[in-house]
């Protein structure tokens, strides 16, 4: 455990089954932080299958700077709540990969949802903006497509990746693959040397959501974890 971190696990990917037991082994797939020093942590509330802590990262008075976990032990997901933190996430071993969201084309952005209020700047935009995919997407006020993610690295081969956008997709070493979802759009720095590191660009205030996708499950009905 830490005093500073939060720890999960998908304990059936180590899962080792006998004539007598059924063993689940806790190993943090995920690791959750803010690359502010965290001073303190509390409890906010509990009852009987769950409990809500705040990690303060601020000595100020109206502690303007926390970051806080609703945690209930065998959800599919984690929800972390952040106000002026920078959010960090780190792999048991080394991340596979983090990149965006696919489309069933290969895309990396989407189309997005257009409500009555943008149908002007919107007919505006498609004028000016006719792709050749046949896709009309909505311009912000930079003139650039907005999607779900955006991805761009520095060139070099182990340059750190910036991601940026509302949906991302992690893999661990471990074959462990969690989507992610911000509540508002979100710069995400990948250091693609070290493979340990995930983290904002700045301090961030909102909800990230981190949902497992289940890996397969051998005829034993255990999780594989596949190769490395």
């Amino acid at each position: 455990w830490s005093a500073s971190k939060l720890l999960t696990s998908y304990p059936p990917l180590r899962r080792k089954v006998d004539s007598k037991s059924i063993r689940d082994v806790f190993q943090p797939d995920l690791t959750f932080g803010s690359a502010e020093e965290v001073l303190m942590r509390h409890v906010v509330s509990f009852d009987p299958l769950s409990v809500s802590v705040r990690f303060l990262n601020s000595e100020h008075q109206e502690r303007t700077s926390y970051w806080e976990s609703y945690i209930v032990r065998g959800s599919p997901y984690v929800t972390i709540k952040y106000r002026a933190a920078t959010p960090m996430v780190s792999p048991l071993s080394n991340f596979k990969s983090v990149m965006c969201p696919r489309d069933d084309s290969g895309k990396y952005k989407d189309t997005p949802t257009i409500n009555k209020a943008q149908v002007g700047t919107f007919s505006q935009a498609t004028k000016n903006n006719n792709n050749t995919d046949g896709h009309q997407r909505l311009l912000d006020s930079a003139g650039a497509t907005w999607g779900v993610c955006s991805m761009k690295s520095g060139g070099e081969p182990q340059a750190d990746v910036t991601l940026t956008g509302v949906q991302f997709l992690f893999q661990t070493q471990e074959n462990s693959t969690w989507l992610v979802f911000a509540s508002s759009p979100i710069t995400l720095i990948y250091d693609a040397a070290g493979k340990r590191t995930v983290k904002a660009s700045e301090p961030f205030t909102g909800v990230l959501r981190f949902a497992l996708v289940p890996p397969p499950v051998d005829d034993d009905g255990i999780a594989s974890a596949g190769s490395s």
